[in-house]
């Protein structure tokens, strides 16, 4: 109920700065939204639940829970300002009030989409819907991989979350520094066994294992330059 109030707050204080400020949001039919999401460079961000996002979502969408503030600010935190950013939800409220919001943290392209995914869906567009839940790599599996190799490091993302995206890009320059390093790199969504044994509670996840003893685990997004540091230590 307290978060509901919030929200309502939120989408009201938000609604009277972007008036003062003369900053107009700008609502996309169907038709312009989809023929804007195949654009070079659009980001399209999915403001529902976690829940709602796995029922079915735009393809590459990513996912920022907009009745969480501090999880959607984390989230479009990692997004980039300048590049076009298509925002839908289930109708079209959260997404309107989660647009003027990221226009007040200087997001300078921003379409939400009329209606949201359920207007998509009456028009019979396509969705991305939730595949059956996989285990994927099992725990002895696991286990050999990471007491196999003197250095291994685990990163467990998903391809939804902002941070992850940015992350990946992190991990694959430190591949081409680092050879004497195992990297594992595990999909949460594909790999539902693991993430349960490791208690992943936020992604991205990076863990730096030494002949399979966890010496370093850090939740969230980190930098090239701070994973090399962990992985040269002594």
């Amino acid at each position: 109920m307290l978060t509901k109030l919030f929200v309502t707050f939120l989408l009201f204080f938000n609604f009277i700065i972007a008036f003062a400020q003369n900053v107009t949001l700008t609502t996309l039919t169907i038709k312009d939204f989809e023929k804007g999401i195949k654009t070079p460079n659009a980001q399209v961000l999915d403001v529902r639940t976690k829940q709602e996002f796995e029922s079915g979502h735009l393809n590459n969408a990513l996912n920022a829970n907009f009745n969480n503030i501090k999880e959607f600010n984390e989230r479009t935190d990692y997004l980039d300002k300048e590049k076009p950013l298509y925002v839908y939800c289930l109708s079209g409220g959260r997404s309107e009030g989660a647009s003027e919001l990221l226009m007040q943290k200087g997001f300078t392209k921003v379409y939400n989409m009329q209606g949201g995914i359920s207007a998509w869906k009456a028009q019979q567009k396509p969705v991305m819907g939730a595949s059956p839940t996989k285990s994927g790599i099992q725990e002895t599996e696991f286990n050999y991989l990471t007491n196999k190799n003197q250095n291994t490091l685990v990163v467990i993302s998903t391809k939804w979350c902002p941070p992850c995206r940015k992350l990946k890009v992190e991990v694959d320059s430190l591949k081409q520094e680092i050879k004497n390093v195992k990297f594992i790199e595990l999909d949460a969504d594909e790999n539902k066994t693991i993430c349960t044994k490791l208690n992943v509670k936020k992604y991205p996840l990076v863990i730096h294992y030494k002949l399979g003893k966890q010496v370093w685990r850090n939740e969230g997004f980190v930098t090239k330059k701070e994973m090399k540091a962990q992985l040269l230590k002594k």
